[in-house]
Formats: C-alpha cells, structure tokens, sequence
C-alpha cells in the first residue's frame, strides 16, 4: 500500500534533520535559560544537558542579611531591614521564575515559528506538495514535542513512584509550584497545545503517502539525537 510506504531518501532527510534539531533543541533550550539569568545581572554557565547561574550567591548574601537583622526583621514594628529583606526576598523569588520560563518559551516560539511557516503555506502545499523548506518547517514545529515529552516524563515518574510522589524537578514544574497552582498544571497546558499543533502537522499538512515516513524517521533521529548528544558529543563539548 502506498500510504505504508517507506522513502529512503526522504526517511534520511528527515532523521538527519530530527537528529540535529535534538542536539540544537537541547541547547537552545538551555540558552533560553541563559538568555534570562544574564538579563537579570547572573554568571551563567553552559553545560550539554543544563546550564548554571549564581543564584546560590545572591541567596547566600541575603541569608547573611537576615541573620545580621534577624531581630529587626522579625520586629512586630517596620523598618527599613524588614522593607527591604521582604522585597529582596520576593525579587529574588521572582527572578528564578522568569528564568525558569526561559527555556520553555524559547523552545516553544521556535515550534511556533514552525508552525506559522506551515500555515502560511499550507495552500502551496495542499496545490504544490511539501518542498524542503515545508519539510525543514514541519522538523521545526515539532520543538513543541518537548512539551509533550515532558508531561509523559512527568506522568511515568508518578506511575514510577506507585502514586506517591510527583516529581518537582523540570521547568514547567516549578513554574506551576510558583503560581501556586497544581504541579502538573503547566505541564497539562503546554503539552495539550503540543498535541494540538502536532497533530494538525501531521495529520493535515504531512501528505498520507509520505506520513509514515516522517513518522518513523522523526521518532528514529530523536532518539539518536539524544543518545549522540546526552552520551558522546555533548559530555565531550560542554562537560
């Protein structure tokens, strides 16, 4: 049959473009991160698979206010420690919050880029076929997959701890835990636009007959992506 149709040379193109947009994603990803902290006056540091900033530092200094003031600050009565321990304390609160968007919403307004690229020539397409570039697109939106890897990560941690625990680790996470919302909240979000925006990539942009191609290569060159990158080249480049 036609639609279950393997092509070679399109299953290379697209794997090698899935391996690549893993390793760029991954980093990308952290400079997200990077970008932020160094907007907000942070050293940063750039590992393969996370970055680092001096927020230790600044908790450090302010802990060593509180305990220089301690007694003015816990005064029934204000003063100018209190005002400014209390505001100090919310900036910095703060801070590790939009950092922690940073990464999400970098790697989300590529997928986006994507994905306004397949819709602006979703007529071309439909009349023309898929060119290159329609294919690189299509690699490009499926930034938004971290979001749905995510969730699933999140999901299989829970099953993982036999109900319970819910993993606090991962950005969506802790932003759901900033804004005092349901830990899994973010992660529900984003991962349901994910799924919308996928599904619609392959399902009404990707032509049937080339589908499982694009489906099997792209799960194929993530995976190897991660492997190449999490276990050979990037412990290597940014140890």
């Amino acid at each position: 049959m036609k639609n279950l149709t393997i092509y070679p040379r399109l299953f290379a193109f697209i794997a090698l473009g899935f391996v690549l947009a893993t390793i760029v994603g991954t980093v990308s990803h952290e400079m997200g991160h990077i970008a932020v902290a160094k907007s907000l006056g942070y050293k940063t540091k750039l590992y393969y698979a996370s970055m680092n900033y001096n927020f230790e530092e600044k908790l450090d200094s302010l802990e060593a206010y509180h305990d220089k003031h301690k007694s003015a600050i816990y005064a029934k009565q204000d003063s100018p420690e209190k005002t400014y321990f209390k505001k100090a304390y919310e900036q910095i609160g703060k801070e590790r919050y939009y950092i922690n968007w940073g990464g999400p919403a970098q790697t989300m307004i590529v997928g986006t880029f994507g994905f306004i690229m397949l819709w602006l020539r979703r007529k071309k397409i439909t009349e023309y076929g898929m060119k290159v570039a329609d294919w690189i697109f299509a690699i490009i939106a499926f930034f938004w997959s971290r979001q749905l890897f995510n969730f699933l990560h999140l999901i299989f941690d829970y099953i993982g701890s036999k109900g319970t625990n819910l993993s606090t680790r991962g950005d969506e996470v802790k932003i759901s835990r900033y804004l005092r919302l349901p830990l899994p909240t973010v992660n529900v979000i984003t991962a349901t636009i994910a799924i919308i925006l996928l599904v619609w990539v392959v399902f009404i942009i990707i032509p049937k007959s080339k589908r499982l191609t694009f489906i099997i290569s792209g799960l194929g060159g993530s995976a190897l992506g991660w492997m190449i990158w999490m276990y050979w080249m990037g412990p290597v480049l940014l140890p």
